[in-house]
């Protein structure tokens, strides 16, 4: 639970209490309604700009701690598993390798009973276009196959209204952006 010292200026709760219920009666009829609504709008920006910038130096420092932490953590750890995977590969290798037959009887080791080998398969694609291939033969599933909605984005604004890709298509988000009041409304 949030302290009073973390939460915001009561006088910005104020304003969010009062801007958010204005903008929950705003109807849209005539040119006075509309710019209304595009000041409550602008308000509703400002505001929320405010408040993230109010919350941004405990999140700052929140963000900074955790990330010296994990630091921490990884270089121990890395300490560990380097040894670990070291220690585990000469453990499957002594497991694997031959027994030596000097003419006497075959010696095989017996593993403790508080050890156990785990197989995992691991897939490693080496030609990504002979897989898209087997799934365009339907030999594999399509889901095999992720689209990288980022580049697909990157190369759509390329593009422009020239982009074309088979299976895909644009859709248009719609963002209405307010210029910043020229009063600040920490001061209301």
């Amino acid at each position: 639970m949030a302290t009073k010292s973390k939460q915001i200026p009561k006088r910005l709760q104020n304003k969010l209490v009062k801007t958010t219920a204005l903008a929950q009666t705003q109807t849209i009829t005539t040119p006075v309604t509309y710019r209304r609504a595009c000041r409550v709008l602008r308000d509703l920006q400002t505001l929320r700009k405010t408040i993230t910038a109010h919350y941004r130096p405990i999140k700052d420092a929140i963000n900074a701690s955790r990330k010296t932490i994990l630091n921490l953590e990884r270089a121990d750890l890395d300490r560990v598993q380097t040894e670990e995977d070291t220690l585990a590969m000469s453990v499957v290798a002594y497991e694997d390798a031959p027994a030596p037959d000097n003419g006497r009887a075959v010696q095989l080791v017996t593993p403790p009973d508080w050890l156990r080998r785990q197989t995992t398969p691991r897939v490693v694609v080496d030609n990504l276009r002979a897989l898209v291939e087997a799934v365009a033969r339907h030999e594999v599933p399509l889901e095999v196959l992720a689209p990288h909605t980022p580049t697909l984005n990157k190369i759509a604004r390329q593009r422009g209204g020239l982009f074309s890709i088979d299976g895909c298509r644009v859709v248009l988000d719609i963002t209405v952006i307010t210029i910043q009041p020229t009063e600040d409304i920490r001061a209301i």
